[in-house]
């Protein structure tokens, strides 16, 4: 299992690297928790130990978005590659999630985590309630793998 920062910036950076185009926190966050749902439905393991919140703008993960809040709603640029320090299969998936959502509008990542069970059965205004990790497993399972 990888640390989220590791994870995290190994994200940001390879956004503004290799994809050309930096992320505020706020798609971070989201980033994360695609990053995290895909890891367990392909590899039936966390990619990381943090909890994943239901906050009022969709998945958040704490330990990540207090690291980097103070760029409050600014894309976060410069950040050290990490890419040295995480696993071949963490990489893959940071890469595959970033390419995906890389053109997303923020708002629209938002809108569409709202739709998605995890965060939808979980929120509560004005509670900050954890996604269980076991309905992300099973959404992503159920809503991103080919059936066979």
């Amino acid at each position: 299992m990888e640390s989220v920062i590791k994870i995290a910036k190994y994200t940001l950076w390879f956004c503004e690297n290799k994809l050309g185009r930096a992320i505020s926190n706020l798609q971070l966050q989201k980033f994360l928790y695609y990053e995290q749902g895909i890891s367990l439905a392909l590899k039936k393991s966390e990619l990381f130990a943090s909890e994943i919140k239901a906050w009022k703008y969709g998945p958040v993960v704490p330990d990540a978005y207090y690291w980097f809040n103070d760029n409050m709603s600014n894309e976060i640029k410069g950040v050290e590659n990490t890419e040295d320090y995480i696993s071949e299969d963490a990489r893959k998936i940071v890469e595959f999630v970033s390419k995906m959502l890389i053109n997303m509008d923020p708002w629209d990542l938002v809108e569409q985590t709202h739709k998605e069970d995890p965060w939808k059965n979980t929120y509560i205004e004005g509670f900050n309630e954890t996604i269980n990790i076991i309905d992300i497993k099973e959404y992503f399972e159920k809503n991103y793998l080919k059936s066979e």
